[in-house]
């Protein structure tokens, strides 16, 4: 049993993904308050106002949403800085772990083109590797229109994963999945949910069943899924918007 539980940590960070790095800290996330502390360290900082969720006027639309990819070293798009962003990070535990380190590449990635909506909602996750590193930014155009309410959203990684079970595993991807919708439940949204699968893999034939399992959730709870494709990065990774 033992060995079969190595065997199966082995095969997780072949894939690019630490599958107990979360056992530390109960989550895979860096901490929010400390995350917090590391913007209150960047100078001038205006253009950041952290919270647990994000929101904005609600016309009868679905928003309109662009998802980019980016290196960890370089900055938010210059021709899409007038839209609201929430994003998503992959950072090596080195920095998550010295503030430092962190506020400057914050402030590096968003910093140097300040959006003209205020960042509110940023999850970084962590890794032991290098290469598995990686910012995603989805940049939401809201409609014009009357104003009917609120739409609240929220962007999770996969917080951490059954390392008994194999990478492909529903509970890996429910998990992730189910993560994003958290704090919308916490806040008191019961319906018009959507979800846009953050996911990769090095391999087409496991992203195909990552993909299955992702309807089968949406499917479950009758849920709007949205697929933006893969991250493209060849990295073992779970999370949502």
């Amino acid at each position: 049993m033992a060995h079969d539980f190595w065997q199966n940590i082995f095969k997780y960070q072949n894939l690019g993904f630490d599958p107990i790095g979360w056992i530390s800290n109960c989550s895979n996330e860096v901490d929010y308050f400390l995350l917090g502390k590391s913007f209150e360290k960047i100078k001038h900082n205006s253009w950041a106002n952290l919270s647990w969720f994000d929101s904005f006027h609600y016309s009868g639309k679905n928003p309109d949403i662009t998802r980019r990819t980016y290196n960890v070293k370089e900055s938010i798009s210059e021709d899409m800085k007038n839209k609201k962003i929430i994003s998503l990070m992959r950072i090596h535990n080195e920095v998550a772990e010295d503030q430092q380190s962190l506020s400057h590449l914050l402030n590096n990635f968003f910093g140097k083109k300040p959006p003209k909506h205020q960042l509110r909602r940023i999850v970084l996750s962590t890794t032991s590797q290098y290469e598995s590193q990686f910012a995603l930014v989805d940049y939401i155009d809201t409609h014009r229109g009357n104003k009917l309410g609120y739409t609240a959203v929220n962007i999770s990684s996969g917080k951490l994963i059954d390392p008994d079970e194999e990478p492909d595993s529903m509970v890996n991807t429910s998990i992730a999945l189910t993560s994003a919708l958290e704090n919308l439940l916490l806040l008191g949204c019961t319906t018009g949910f959507r979800i846009i699968p953050i996911y990769d893999a090095p391999d087409e034939n496991l992203m195909d069943r990552i993909r299955s399992n992702n309807d089968m959730f949406a499917a479950k709870y009758n849920l709007l899924l949205d697929d933006y494709s893969s991250l493209k990065l060849g990295k073992l990774f779970f999370g949502a918007t």
